[in-house]
């Protein structure tokens, strides 16, 4: 018996999951979609039960709804005419050349579809970790006008998953991130990573398979700047008058205002002791200076005029006072 066929020529065998580094087509624990179209005279056969086989290779079917994987599995066309099944290569899937069968259960009518296989090292697309994305620790802040501090002892914890466990974990810069432990033993499983400084770094994950995986960067940053330490308010003076005579045996005064501490000492040289008395010598401001010219000082004892006298505040301001005095008393 010649009977008309019920499926065109074509069956297609799209991935559609993640395929991994360098990887050309189906890859070792990726998916692909097979699309298979019942047309008989030109027409579309919808609702049309066909039935998915694995003939060869290391591959299933993934159940709708349920996910459970299966050899063998029956699908029904939609309104286009077409029956869509999921297949998923196994993780440890060499190198092959695979065949899956198409049956169209009404007619009978059977179909094999070779495809390939191809095994990949790499762990992009297989193997995942979480969390998928980079973790920051912030160290602490400085002290009062220091820098930032780097975070010391910052942890994450990393989970597994996909790929062929046991898996072990290197981390490059050990001095700079720590991992225990350096070997996971389940799907799923996690291992910790300890931050020790500033900067970025990421470890290296294999499975038994030799895929290799990078992690998600753990990154330390430099704490902010310790606050500037309080502004230093100079203290401020002013003298009222800076320049004044006295006789032998006056006094004259000065006034000294603003905020602070002073203190006041004669700066020419060959005064004797005693000839001119600056009273107080030091003090708080505001408050007076008082200067006189001793009478008691003999006349071999000369002062020069005019004396300065120098007024200091809290050791910094310098506010000279110009006093004019006789050279001799009386």
């Amino acid at each position: 018996n010649v009977r008309a066929t019920t499926l065109n020529n074509t069956v297609t065998i799209t991935p559609v999951a993640p395929t991994g580094t360098g990887c050309a087509g189906l890859c070792s624990g990726g998916d692909a979609q097979v699309d298979v179209t019942a047309i008989q005279n030109g027409i579309k056969l919808t609702n049309r039960p066909i039935r998915f086989d694995v003939f060869q290779g290391d591959f299933r079917f993934v159940t709708p709804g349920t996910n459970v994987l299966v050899t063998s599995i029956l699908l029904n066309t939609d309104e286009n005419g077409v029956a869509r099944a999921r297949i998923t290569a196994t993780v440890t899937a060499p190198t092959q050349v695979a065949i899956l069968t198409t049956t169209d259960t009404v007619s009978g009518l059977v179909r094999r579809t070779n495809f390939v296989i191809n095994q990949v090292i790499s762990g992009v697309g297989i193997l995942s970790i979480l969390p998928s994305g980079p973790v920051t620790f912030t160290g602490s802040k400085g002290a009062v006008g220091q820098p930032g501090n780097c975070p010391v002892g910052g942890i994450v914890d990393h989970y597994i998953y996909g790929g062929t466990p046991p898996y072990s974990v290197v981390s490059p810069l050990p001095q700079y991130l720590s991992v225990f432990p350096s070997v996971v033993t389940t799907n799923g499983g996690s291992y910790r990573v300890t931050e020790n400084s500033c900067g970025s770094g990421t470890l290296i994950v294999t499975d038994a398979q030799n895929r290799a995986l990078e992690s998600p960067s753990v990154i330390g940053v430099v704490g902010p700047a310790g606050d500037a330490p309080p502004a230093v308010i100079p203290a401020t003076i002013t003298i009222t008058p800076t320049a004044l005579a006295v006789g032998c045996g006056q006094t004259g005064t000065v006034s000294v205002s603003g905020s602070g501490t002073f203190t006041a000492t004669v700066s020419t040289a060959g005064v004797p002791p005693g000839a001119f008395v600056v009273t107080p010598t030091a003090g708080l401001i505001p408050g007076t200076i008082s200067f006189t010219r001793n009478t008691s000082v003999p006349p071999a004892a000369p002062v020069t005029s005019p004396t300065t006298i120098v007024v200091n505040v809290a050791g910094a301001t310098v506010v000279p006072v110009t006093v004019t005095v006789p050279a001799t008393c009386p």
